[in-house]
C-alpha cells in the first residue's frame, strides 16, 4: 500500500464551496478558539483522527440546507518538562460518526476565563458607524473582560439569549449585530455592560478579521481542513444538492464537545447553511424582474 500525497491543488481555494468553508473558518475564528478553550482547555482539534460529513437537510421553511461537520480528536498541549507518556486511543467507526455523544455539561469553571476586582476605565467611542482597527480591539477587549467579571461561559450566554454558542461569542467579538430582542438579556447576564456599549454593539458591525489569526492553531487547523477535504465537499454537495454553495449568511455554526468510542474528548463542529443554487443569467428571467428605482 502507498500511502498517498495529501497537498492540494493551490487553484482549489478559487472553488466558491471550498471557500466558503474557509471564509466561515476565518470569519469565526476567535469565537472557534474561546468556545474550544472554555470546553476543553488549552489544546487543538486533531485533523488527523478527523472525521467530515457533509448532509442536506430541509430547513424549518422548506429550504434545502447543508450540514457540514468535522470531528477531530481533541489534543491537549503538554508541558514539556515532564516525563510524556503515550496515550492512545482507537478512532470510532465511520458509520458511528453521527453516534458521538455530546457532552452537554457546562465547561469547567477554571476554563471560563474570571476577572476579579474593578474593572479598568474605559470610555466608549462616540460613534454612529461600525468600529475598526484599533477602537474596535480595545472595545472587544473589554467587552471580555466584562464576561470574565461575570464569569459567564459562552455555552451560558448562547443559553440564555436562544442563541448559537458561537453567536453569541460572535457578539462579544463584535463581529454579529446585537439585535433588540437580545439586548436586555445579555444585559443581565453581563450587569457591567452600559448603554453606550449597547449602542456600538447594536451597530451593523465591520465583520472583518486580523490575519494574525491565521497563526493560532485551532484556527488553522479548521481551514487545513477545509482545504484538504475540499474537494470531496465540494462533490458531495454538487451530489446532494445540485449546482450551487452553501451560504455562510444564513448560516449556523455549533462546536460541541464529543465523548469518542475509546472516551476520548472530541471537538465537533457544524456548519449549517442555506443552499444557493446558481441561476441561468437568461434575458427572459432579467426582463421579468420589477427592477423600480426608490422613490
Amino acid at each position: 500500500k502507498i500511502a498517498p500525497m495529501r497537498s492540494e491543488d493551490d487553484n482549489l481555494v478559487k472553488e466558491p464551496n471550498v471557500y466558503r468553508t474557509i471564509e466561515a473558518c476565518q470569519h469565526f475564528g476567535d469565537s472557534i478558539k474561546q468556545i474550544i478553550n472554555e470546553k476543553f482547555g488549552d489544546g487543538i482539534m486533531s485533523a488527523i483522527d478527523f472525521y467530515v460529513s457533509v448532509e442536506k437537510v430541509i430547513g424549518a421553511f422548506g429550504e434545502a440546507r447543508v450540514v457540514i461537520k468535522f470531528n477531530g480528536k481533541y489534543l491537549p498541549y503538554i508541558n514539556q518538562l515532564e516525563e510524556i507518556r503515550e496515550k492512545k486511543t482507537l478512532p470510532g467507526a465511520t458509520d458511528a460518526f453521527m453516534d458521538v455523544a455530546i457532552d452537554t455539561r457546562c465547561p469547567e469553571d477554571s476554563r471560563v476565563p474570571k476577572w476579579e476586582g474593578d474593572l479598568p476605565v474605559y470610555e466608549v467611542p462616540a460613534t454612529a458607524k461600525a468600529l475598526i482597527g484599533k477602537a474596535k480591539e480595545d472595545f472587544v477587549s473589554h467587552l471580555h473582560l466584562i464576561k470574565a467579571k461575570a464569569h459567564v461561559s459562552f455555552d451560558a450566554i448562547a443559553k440564555h439569549l436562544g442563541t448559537t454558542n458561537i453567536y453569541a461569542a460572535q457578539l462579544i467579538n463584535n463581529q454579529a449585530q446585537l439585535k433588540p430582542v437580545h439586548a436586555t438579556k445579555l444585559k443581565e447576564l453581563l450587569p457591567d455592560l452600559t448603554d453606550a456599549m449597547i449602542r456600538v454593539m447594536m451597530l451593523c458591525p465591520m465583520r472583518s478579521w486580523d490575519p494574525e489569526i491565521m497563526k493560532e492553531p485551532n484556527v488553522y487547523r479548521t481551514v487545513e481542513a477545509c482545504q484538504h477535504f475540499g474537494q470531496s465537499i465540494k462533490h458531495i454537495i454538487n451530489e446532494k444538492f445540485g449546482d450551487g454553495i452553501m451560504s455562510a449568511i444564513d448560516f449556523f455554526y455549533t462546536v460541541d464537545k464529543g465523548i469518542g468510542k475509546s472516551g476520548e474528548p472530541r471537538v465537533l463542529l457544524t456548519f449549517n447553511g442555506k443552499f444557493l443554487p446558481y441561476v441561468e443569467e437568461t434575458t427572459e428571467m432579467l426582463n421579468a424582474m420589477d427592477l423600480k428605482e426608490c422613490e
